[in-house]
C-alpha cells in the first residue's frame, strides 16, 4: 500500500515540476509573436540560483536589442535557463533555452544591428554574437570587468545591473570556458545535457519585468490576462485531491480472499531501444 501511494505522489510531483519549468506563451515557438515595443525605460528582475539580479534598461541605448530583451523576459524565455559561460574577470553568458524545440526556432531569429551608444564597462548587459552584429538573437552577457575593447567590434550594451552585481559575481565559474565550446550540444539536447554533464552550473529561475504582471502562461500576446501562478495553484489543488483520494482508497480497502492459482509461468522480458536523429550544428556565440 505504501509503495502505491509513494508512486502516486512521485508522479504528481514530477509532473508539477515540469509544469512550472516552461512558459506556455505562444511566442516561445514563434518569434514573430514577440515584437512588442519596449518602454523608454524599465527594470527586469532575474531570480537566479544565487539570488536576485535587477537590470535597468534604456531603449534609446539600443532600440532593437532592448525591444528583443523586453519581449524575451515577458514571454518567459529565460526561465530555467543556464548561465553556461562564467569567465571570471570577463563575462557571464546565457540565453540558450533549455528546451531544444524552443532553442531551434530562436537560434537564428536575429535582430538588426544597433550602433553602440554605451561602453561595455563592468555591469553592462550586452548581446553575444557570432562575429557580426547581425547575428544577435537571444544570448547575452554581463561584463564582469571594463571590456571597452568590445565597443569597436559592435557590441552594443542594452541595460546595466542596477542591483545584485555581487550575485552575478558569485555565479559558479568552476567550468570556465569549457562549456562555451559545447553550444551546439546545448542547443540540440538542452538542459538534459547540461544537468547531466555540468551539474553545478547556476540557473535563471525566473525573469520578469518589474512592475508588470507575468504573461508567461498567456495564450495571446495582446488580449489575454496575465496569470499570477493561478494555473499552478489549480494544478496542485486538483492533484492534492487525487492523492488524498488514492490514500483513502488504499487505507480503507478490505483485503479479499482469492482462489488458489497455479504457479505463474516465467515471463520473458522484451527490450526496446530508441535513437535520436543527428541535429544540425549551431553557431557559437561569444564576445
Amino acid at each position: 500500500m505504501r509503495s502505491i501511494f509513494a508512486l502516486l505522489v512521485t508522479a504528481f510531483l514530477t509532473v508539477g515540476t515540469h509544469a512550472r519549468a516552461e512558459s506556455a506563451h505562444p511566442a516561445m515557438t514563434d518569434p514573430s509573436k514577440a515584437t512588442e515595443q519596449a518602454p523608454a525605460t524599465f527594470r527586469a528582475k532575474f531570480e537566479t540560483t544565487k539570488g536576485k539580479v535587477v537590470f535597468e534598461c534604456t531603449r534609446d541605448w539600443a532600440p532593437n536589442g532592448v525591444d528583443r530583451f523586453y519581449n524575451l523576459v515577458k514571454i518567459g524565455f529565460f526561465d530555467d535557463v543556464a548561465l553556461f559561460r562564467v569567465a571570471k574577470g570577463f563575462v557571464v553568458q546565457w540565453g540558450i533555452h533549455g528546451d531544444p524545440k524552443v532553442s531551434a526556432v530562436w537560434a537564428d531569429a536575429n535582430i538588426p544591428p544597433d550602433p553602440p551608444k554605451q561602453s561595455n564597462t563592468r555591469g553592462m548587459l550586452t548581446y553575444a554574437m557570432a562575429g557580426s552584429p547581425t547575428t544577435r538573437s537571444t544570448q547575452l552577457f554581463i561584463n564582469y570587468a571594463n571590456n571597452a575593447g568590445l565597443d569597436a567590434q559592435g557590441f552594443a550594451p542594452i541595460c546595466k545591473v542596477a542591483e545584485g552585481m555581487e550575485v552575478a559575481d558569485a555565479f559558479n565559474g568552476e567550468y570556465g570556458e569549457r562549456v562555451t565550446s559545447m553550444q551546439a550540444k546545448i542547443q540540440s539536447q538542452g538542459n538534459a545535457y547540461l544537468k547531466e554533464s555540468w551539474p553545478n552550473l547556476d540557473y535563471i529561475k525566473t525573469a520578469t519585468i518589474d512592475g508588470e504582471a507575468s504573461t508567461h502562461g498567456a495564450t495571446d500576446t495582446k488580449d489575454s490576462k496575465p496569470e499570477e501562478g493561478g494555473g499552478n495553484t489549480l494544478f496542485y489543488a486538483i492533484g492534492g485531491f487525487v492523492v488524498a483520494g488514492a490514500l483513502v482508497w488504499v487505507l480503507t480497502k478490505k483485503p479479499q480472499e482469492s482462489p488458489k492459482k497455479p504457479a505463474p509461468k516465467a515471463k520473458t522480458e522484451s527490450t526496446d531501444s530508441t535513437s535520436q536523429a543527428p541535429r544540425k550544428k549551431k553557431k557559437k556565440k561569444k564576445p
